[in-house]
């Protein structure tokens, strides 16, 4: 979300609830965050314009009924 105040979740709590595999990415820019024993969540930035078209093929290919 922008501005980055407004954001509806941010990596630190993506990486505390889901763990190291996780995988970030939001439309404000973050910093990373620091998981401990040397290892590093990596907040990325993704625009929708980049996700929803592979987003509508996975789920046509797959047969999703719910995304």
């Amino acid at each position: 979300s922008n501005p980055t105040t407004k954001a509806e979740c941010t990596p630190e709590a993506v990486f505390k609830h889901v763990g190291e595999n996780a995988i970030f990415a939001s439309g404000s820019p973050f910093g990373d965050v620091s998981l401990g024993n040397d290892k590093t969540g990596y907040a990325n930035q993704a625009n929708n314009m980049y996700l929803f078209p592979g987003i509508g093929v996975g789920a046509l290919l797959s047969g999703a009924r719910h995304i």
